[in-house]
């Protein structure tokens, strides 16, 4: 029963990224010819990549983290990335910078919308998260670029990775809990329009890995890759306790069918 929860809960936050990558219409890659800065920062932001379901997929708190504001940050020239300010959310330290690239993946000192043809953000996520009883530690980094800008088919390739522990409180008692969410960008090729027929993406891939441990229970570890193909039905693999499967789910359906283990 209990990797039966984990399978449906992996599969079901790879599809969740999905819809989060793809349902603004404000910064989905239709409404950026010529791209703006500001938007492809809105489109990398974590909260914007993983969707409603970010605590399911990413161990940081990120659903209410806005983009950062490009006159905020400034250009070190060290690293040739712009450092944006520290912002902290519920406890939690949020650190952002940003890498212009030309069409030759050369980094560049200032946004050109004639040349910039890529932005790759780099964030991490420290710090405690105290709720009650209950005593969380987080630790996530990640790395999301956006390609494509000077063409306006925008793909998406990026990592993250993070790690959580500490204890639940419930009542008198307390269980000790660890777990790893570790989830890839495989060139996702984001739609032009986030209406209609050519609203999912083009082609590419999603994979989440989560392993987690609870207590004095063995740690359950779960892997679900969704790949796109342009249409609303996607392929779902799902690797739990060393067995695979696969499935189809038809992302317009209101009650998806998701495949398990």
């Amino acid at each position: 029963m209990r990797s039966h929860q984990h399978t449906r809960l992996v599969a079901l936050v790879a599809l969740a990224a999905f819809a989060g990558a793809c349902s603004d219409s404000s910064t989905g890659p239709g409404a950026l010819q010529p791209a703006e800065l500001s938007q492809v920062l809105a489109e990398l932001q974590p909260s914007s990549l993983i969707g409603a379901l970010s605590s399911q997929i990413s161990v940081a708190p990120v659903a209410g983290l806005s983009a950062p504001a490009p006159s905020s940050c400034s250009f070190d020239a060290a690293s040739k990335s712009f450092v944006c300010p520290n912002v902290s959310v519920t406890g939690i330290t949020v650190t952002r910078s940003f890498t212009l690239l030309d069409a030759s993946g050369n980094a560049q000192s200032q946004f050109d919308q004639a040349t910039t043809a890529a932005v790759r953000l780099k964030s991490t996520f420290a710090g405690t998260v105290v709720s009650g009883s209950s005593t969380l530690t987080i630790d996530q980094q990640q790395e999301s670029t956006m390609s494509g800008l000077l063409t306006g088919v925008h793909v998406l390739d990026g990592t993250s990775l993070g790690h959580v522990k500490g204890t639940i409180g419930n009542g008198t008692t307390s269980t000790q809990i660890a777990s790893t969410v570790a989830t890839t960008f495989d060139k996702l090729v984001l739609p032009r329009s986030p209406t209609g027929a050519d609203r999912f993406p083009a082609s590419g891939s999603i994979t989440v890995n989560n392993s987690t441990t609870i207590g004095a229970l063995p740690a359950v570890a779960t892997s679900a890759t969704i790949t796109f193909n342009g249409t609303s039905k996607v392929t779902v693999t799902i690797t739990s306790n060393g067995h695979t499967t696969s499935c189809t789910v038809d992302l317009s359906a209101q009650s998806a069918t998701l495949c398990t283990v």
